[in-house]
């Protein structure tokens, strides 16, 4: 099953943004619009989305590399399926990464 951009856009900024798990979206969208949304498509629609900005996220990478005004670098630390790990930022006026 596939689902439109607007479902897909949805998606991704909910895992994404406030970081929900996906049988979460899922009831999200039942209560919400009583949509059913199943967890491989969900997954799939989240994997097809990643795979088309990595590009841009490459480009991003380089730019930020090759600027000697990078004025912003963090880390941040952060729960991913209960283990500790670090969020890494980059940017300057142009470009954040």
């Amino acid at each position: 099953m596939q689902y439109g951009p607007g479902i897909v856009a949805r998606i991704v900024y909910l895992q994404g943004y406030p970081r929900l798990p996906i049988q979460r979206i899922g009831a999200w969208f039942r209560e919400e619009w009583q949509i059913r949304l199943r967890s491989g498509p969900v997954m799939r629609s989240i994997r097809q989305v990643a795979d088309r900005v990595e590009p841009i996220m490459e480009t991003v990478r380089r730019a930020l590399q090759q600027d000697r005004h990078t004025i912003h670098a963090d880390e941040t630390g952060m729960h991913v399926r209960c283990q500790w790990g670090w969020f890494h930022v980059a940017s300057n006026s142009q470009w954040t990464w």
